[in-house]
C-alpha cells in the first residue's frame, strides 16, 4: 500500500447566480412570458456575499495501519494555539485560528491528523490567542462543543478508513459483522460493497442518493427494520478509496432506511440492503459532485458506509453553527458583562433587570398570597430597588412572604434574588419555586413589557404540568412547541394549530405563491436533471436548454407545441407536456419535418 492522504479535488466552475435571476413565472418548465422573459431559468447558485478565507498551507496527513490512541495518562488535545500559531504548523486543513473558517464536520485531512487537537483551558488566567471579553467566550464553547461532538466521528471514520484498506488489499468473506470497535472504545458499523442505485431529487433535502451495500447476516430479510440501524435523521459516512493513494470522506444524513427485501426486484436476492442519503452539507459542492462522478462512474472510487451510533447531525450543528454566527457579529452576547468580562479574575456584575429601573415599577406578588390571609396593606409588593439600597428590606421581604405564602424560606429567598437579578440560576428538585416566579412575572408583565417567557423543560411530562399549573392560574396565551404531549388538553396550545388559525394579508399570500412557484421550478429542474443521469440520456428540459443557448432555429421546431396565447395561461402544463410529446417522438425516430402534422395530432387528441 502507498501512502494513503486526503484526496484533491478541483474546485467547481459552476456559474454563481443571484436568487433574483430566477423569473417568478417560471413555473414548471414553462414561462408565461415565452420569448419576451430575459431571464435564463437556471438553478441559482447563490453567492457568499463573505469574502473568501485564505487557503491554509499545511502537509498533507497521511493514513497509519497503526491503532490510533494516545498514551495512557496522557491528554487527547493540547493548549498550544491553532493554525499558525502551534509550534509545528497547522496540523490539517480545518485548524484554523478563527473559528468562522472551520468547517463544523471534520475533513478527511483532519480525521488522518495523529497529531493532538487544539483545546483552550477555560480558566481566565491561563494564556489564549484572543483577549477576555465576548468572542473568547465564544471560541472556547465552539471549539469544546465541536470536539464532543465530532471526536467519535473522528476515531470511527479513521478505523473504518484502515478496514477500507484492507478490504482491498485482502481477500474478504462473503458474510461479515458490520460492528465495529476502535482503540479507544468507540463503537460503530460498517457497511461494506457499497453500490450507488439511484439519483433523487427531494423538494424538502435537495439531491438525494439511494445506495446499496452489502447486508451483514444478522440485519437480512425483514430484521433490519426493527433494529435501530441507519434510523432517519442519523448522521453516516461515505469514505471512499481511489486507486491506493487517495481517501475522501462525505457526511451524509439518513432520509429512509430500506430493508434488503425492498432492494429483492434489483438483485433477485436478499443479500443487499438500502438506505436514501441526503447531504449533510449541500454547500459543498466538491462533495456532491464527487459522488455523482462516482454514481456516473467517472470515478473509480471504492466506498463503504460507516454509521456511528446516536449521531443526530441536527443535534450539534445548529448550536456551533450559531456560535459561529454570533462570533462574526457585532452583536453583543445577552450579559455579556456576566459571562464575559473583559478583565481576568474580574467578578461578574449581576444587576437588576433593565425594566426594573423605571420610576414607580413594582413586582405584583398577589398571586401567590394564601388565600383569606389580610395583612396591613392592600397587595403584596416587591420594589428591587429598595432590597438593594436598605440592608435589613430584604430579610424582611422573605419574612413577609414565608407569612402571607406558601413558599417555605428557601423557596422565598430564592424568588425575591431572582427578581433582582438581571441574571440567575435556580437549581433544585420540582417545587423550589420556579412556577412562583413564572406568576410574579406574569402579573407584572404590563408594567414591563409584552416580551414572551420562553420554558424549556427536559420532558414532555413536566412541560405539560408546568403549563397547565400556568392554565390553571389564568393564563390563556400559551403556545406548545414539540409534538411528543399525551394530554389532549394541549393540542389548543401547539404551534401548529395557533398558527393555522391566524389569517394571512394580502402581501403574505402572493410572497407564499412566489416562494412555492420558485420551490417548485427547481424541483422540476432537479428532478429533469436527475432523470437524466439514472438513465444516461439527456431528457427535454436538460435538451430544452442545450437548444436555447446554441441552436435556436432548431428550438423552435419543437417549441411550436409549447406556445400559450397570453389570454390562456391555463393551458401552461398542457404546452409543457406537449414539448416532451415533441422531443419523445424525435427521439424515437420520428422525422423532425413532421413536427406540424404532430401539432395536429396532439390537438385532436386532447379534442
Amino acid at each position: 500500500m502507498t501512502d494513503v492522504k486526503a484526496a484533491e479535488f478541483g474546485h467547481s466552475t459552476l456559474p454563481e447566480l443571484p436568487r433574483s435571476f430566477l423569473c417568478l413565472d417560471y413555473i414548471n418548465r414553462f414561462c408565461r412570458r415565452g420569448d419576451k422573459c430575459t431571464k435564463g431559468h437556471e438553478i441559482c447558485a447563490v453567492p457568499s456575499s463573505a469574502p473568501q478565507a485564505p487557503l491554509l498551507v499545511c502537509q498533507p496527513n497521511h493514513l497509519s495501519l497503526e491503532a490510533r490512541y494516545f498514551p495512557p495518562g496522557k491528554r487527547p488535545f493540547g493548549d498550544d494555539g491553532p493554525g499558525h500559531l502551534y509550534i509545528h504548523g497547522p496540523r490539517h486543513d480545518n485548524d484554523h485560528m478563527d473559528i468562522k473558517q472551520v468547517r463544523i464536520l471534520p475533513t478527511t485531512d483532519e480525521i488522518l491528523s495523529g497529531r493532538l487537537p487544539y483545546m483552550p483551558k477555560k480558566d481566565p488566567y491561563i494564556h489564549h490567542h484572543l483577549p477576555c471579553g465576548q468572542q473568547r467566550l465564544l471560541d472556547i464553547h465552539f471549539r469544546h462543543l465541536r470536539y464532543e461532538s465530532t471526536e467519535s466521528l473522528i476515531d470511527a471514520c479513521y478505523h473504518a478508513s484502515q478496514q477500507l484498506t484492507r478490504l482491498i488489499s485482502e481477500p474478504q468473506a462473503f458474510d461479515y459483522d458490520d460492528r465495529m470497535v476502535t482503540i479507544r472504545g468507540f463503537r460503530y458499523s460498517l457497511f461494506r460493497d457499497i453500490a450507488f442505485e439511484e439519483i433523487i431529487f427531494n423538494y424538502q433535502k435537495g439531491m438525494t442518493l439511494r445506495v446499496s451495500f452489502a447486508c451483514p447476516k444478522g440485519l437480512r430479510g425483514r430484521r433490519s427494520g426493527p433494529s435501530k440501524h441507519l434510523e432517519e435523521g442519523m448522521l453516516v459516512a461515505l469514505i471512499g478509496l481511489h486507486g491506493n493513494d487517495s481517501l475522501s470522506t462525505t457526511f451524509m444524513v439518513i432520509y429512509q432506511r430500506q430493508t434488503a427485501e425492498a432492494m429483492r426486484p434489483r438483485t433477485g436476492n436478499d443479500l443487499r440492503a438500502s438506505a436514501v442519503l441526503n447531504f449533510a452539507d449541500p454547500g459543498e459542492v466538491d462533495a456532491v459532485r464527487r459522488l455523482l462522478y462516482n454514481a456516473q462512474g467517472l470515478l473509480q472510487e471504492r466506498f463503504v458506509l460507516v454509521e456511528i451510533p446516536s449521531a443526530l447531525y441536527a443535534g450539534f450543528y445548529w448550536t456551533l453553527k450559531q456560535l459561529q454566527n454570533q462570533f462574526k457579529s457585532e452583536e453583543r452576547l445577552a450579559f455579556s458583562s456576566s459571562i464575559a468580562s473583559s478583565e481576568a479574575g474580574a467578578s461578574p456584575e449581576v444587576s437588576p433587570p433593565v425594566y426594573t429601573n423605571i420610576d414607580g415599577f413594582a413586582y405584583q406578588l398577589d398571586a401567590l398570597r394564601i388565600k383569606g390571609v389580610q395583612t396591613g396593606t392592600d397587595s403584596l409588593t416587591l420594589k428591587p430597588m429598595d432590597l438593594l439600597v436598605y440592608h435589613h428590606a430584604k430579610e424582611n421581604f422573605v419574612d413577609d412572604l414565608c407569612r402571607q405564602t406558601t413558599l417555605d424560606r428557601g423557596q422565598a429567598t430564592a424568588l425575591s434574588e431572582n427578581l433582582c437579578s438581571g441574571f440567575a440560576f435556580t437549581q433544585g428538585h420540582p417545587a423550589q419555586g420556579k412556577l412562583a416566579l413564572a406568576k410574579v412575572l406574569l402579573a407584572s408583565r404590563p408594567q414591563t413589557s409584552q416580551k414572551p417567557i420562553l420554558v424549556v423543560c427536559m420532558t414532555n411530562h413536566a412541560l405539560d404540568s408546568y403549563l397547565e399549573d400556568l392554565r390553571n392560574a389564568g393564563m390563556s396565551k400559551l403556545a406548545r412547541l414539540g409534538r411528543g404531549s399525551k394530554e389532549t388538553w394541549t393540542q389548543e396550545y401547539q404551534l401548529s394549530t395557533i398558527s393555522s388559525r391566524m389569517k394571512q394579508t394580502t402581501l403574505e399570500k402572493t410572497s407564499l405563491k412566489q416562494s412555492h412557484n420558485q420551490v417548485e421550478s427547481l424541483t422540476t429542474e432537479g428532478t429533469s436533471w436527475c432523470q437524466s443521469l439514472n438513465a444516461h440520456a439527456l431528457s427535454w428540459p436538460a435538451v430544452r436548454d442545450l437548444l436555447k443557448s446554441k441552436y435556436r432555429s432548431t428550438l423552435d421546431r419543437f417549441a411550436l407545441l409549447e406556445r400559450v396565447d397570453e389570454s390562456s395561461l391555463s393551458d401552461i402544463p398542457l404546452a409543457r407536456k406537449a414539448g416532451v410529446f415533441a422531443f419523445e417522438f424525435w427521439c424515437m425516430g420520428g422525422d423532425i419535418k413532421d413536427i406540424d402534422r404532430l401539432l395536429e395530432k396532439f390537438s385532436s387528441m386532447l379534442g
